[in-house]
């Protein structure tokens, strides 16, 4: 396995330990969704009609219990922290060579187009631009 690969991995093995560390008191269904995102979140397959099957959660408004308690929807919820680990991994001078796709892939995205529309509409920038940001504040920083 390629060093940037085993970085990768270790980066987001330890941002989902913080995640389950810090569940959020709730009804048992809730913690049950929150820890089922949590155990699949850089799965590309996960959507909400997959995680009300595998949950075995019944209701329409399940989006909306969720969002009552979490304050997002479950897709929100993913979403944000899967641009959290990537923010992560684009400002890391030992990823500067990682493609961007490379990055999104590992975090769950299924494109690098769907990561760059939702990266952008949480950060205001591109990935691109991000990484080219952060990697020059850190060289100010040595």
């Amino acid at each position: 396995m390629r060093k940037e690969d085993q970085e990768i991995q270790q980066v987001s093995k330890s941002y989902k330990e913080n995640l389950a560390a810090n569940t959020l008191d709730g009804p048992p269904i809730i913690k049950r969704v929150m820890e089922c995102i949590h155990e699949h979140l850089f799965c590309r397959q996960l959507a909400v009609r997959w995680l009300r099957d595998y949950c075995n959660v019944n209701g329409s408004d399940f989006s909306g219990k969720f969002k009552f308690y979490v304050g997002k929807s479950p897709q929100q919820y993913w979403l944000g922290h899967r641009v959290r680990l990537a923010k992560e991994l684009l400002a890391k001078e030992e990823l500067a060579e990682v493609s961007i796709l490379s990055i999104a892939l590992s975090v769950g995205f299924n494109s690098h187009s769907a990561f760059s529309m939702i990266f952008k509409k949480h950060m205001g920038c591109s990935p691109s631009e991000y990484r080219v940001k952060m990697l020059q504040q850190n060289e100010k920083k040595s």
